[in-house]
């Protein structure tokens, strides 16, 4: 039986205005994505990482990608510089040798005590990704020397 207020698929509206901000917010190259097979996905005894193989797609990226992830179907990268050199986030991938003794509160700590506008996420192996969003695409190469800063702030070397 659908509702009245349900799409076909299920979503409410105001799960899809929420999809449709995440796909705003997570805007990139279109022609292409990454993706993780999370079906292959393994612990790494001696690191205690989450192991997943990685590819690209080598096909566009659809709003059903979007919806697909969201949903936990498919695990997908989106790769913040498009076509024109421009970028709507950032992101740098915090991943450590050791997971059981890894600290995000040292990270949270730098972040909070110099009031930096990123926004820290646990990353599912473990680590931590840490987020700067821009209302309107700016150039790639500012988000790139934005991050390069914040790991001289963390005191992190780029890989």
């Amino acid at each position: 039986m659908q509702l009245g207020w349900e799409s076909e698929s299920g979503t409410t509206p105001n799960n899809r205005k929420m999809e449709h901000k995440f796909i705003d917010i997570f805007t990139g190259l279109k022609r292409d994505y990454g993706y993780a097979d999370i079906n292959s996905a393994y612990k790494d005894p001696s690191t205690g990482k989450l192991k997943l193989k990685y590819g690209w797609a080598a096909k566009e990226l659809l709003e059903s990608d979007y919806i697909d992830h969201l949903s936990g179907k498919k695990s997908i990268g989106i790769q913040p510089c498009d076509d024109d050199g421009l970028a709507k986030f950032g992101a740098i991938d915090i991943d450590s040798d050791e997971y059981d003794n890894f600290d995000l509160r040292k990270y949270l700590e730098i972040i909070d005590k110099k009031n930096i506008p990123v926004v820290p996420v646990k990353s599912k192996s473990g680590g931590l990704h840490i987020y700067v969003f821009f209302k309107e695409p700016v150039k790639a190469s500012f988000v790139r020397n934005f991050l390069d800063k914040l790991l001289f702030t963390f005191d992190l070397k780029a890989s």
